[in-house]
């Protein structure tokens, strides 16, 4: 388990974010319960779960469509399934795919459905290992 100051930095979040997103908007992953004066305690999902949820609001989602993007990638981080890429038309995350390898047929189409033309592109399977990076160096496994 991490604490806050120990990951913050590395996967882009601040603090008042992440308190946020869990008390207003709803985090899905379980928190170890904490105590007054101790600081909260964070396993390998919630981190991934702030890390992805950060990822994907700075891309321009909603908090909310942004965890659940995140929780989807929790998944397929449990079953080895994490694709490359997430893509989806600038300011449409509905319509967003992931794959592995992008074409450029693929772009052109999701550029056809965004307003200005622009394609997002965030590297989901980076965003794991990330996080498997950071806990590996802090915690030996």
């Amino acid at each position: 388990m991490l604490t806050i100051t120990d990951f913050d930095e590395h996967i882009g979040l601040t603090r008042y974010d992440a308190e946020n997103w869990r008390r207003r908007v709803g985090l899905l992953t379980s928190y170890k319960a904490t105590t007054a004066g101790k600081a909260q305690e964070y396993s390998r999902e919630n981190v991934l779960e702030l890390a992805a949820t950060a990822a994907f609001v700075k891309s321009g989602m909603q908090p909310k469509a942004a965890i659940a993007y995140a929780n989807s990638l929790i998944r397929a981080s449990k079953i080895g399934t994490v694709q490359e890429w997430l893509i989806f038309p600038a300011g449409d995350y509905s319509a967003g795919i992931s794959t592995d390898n992008p074409t450029a047929e693929s772009l052109r189409e999701m550029s056809a459905k965004s307003a200005t033309g622009a394609v997002v592109a965030i590297p989901q399977r980076q965003i794991v290992e990330r996080v498997d990076a950071l806990f590996s160096q802090l915690l030996g496994g």
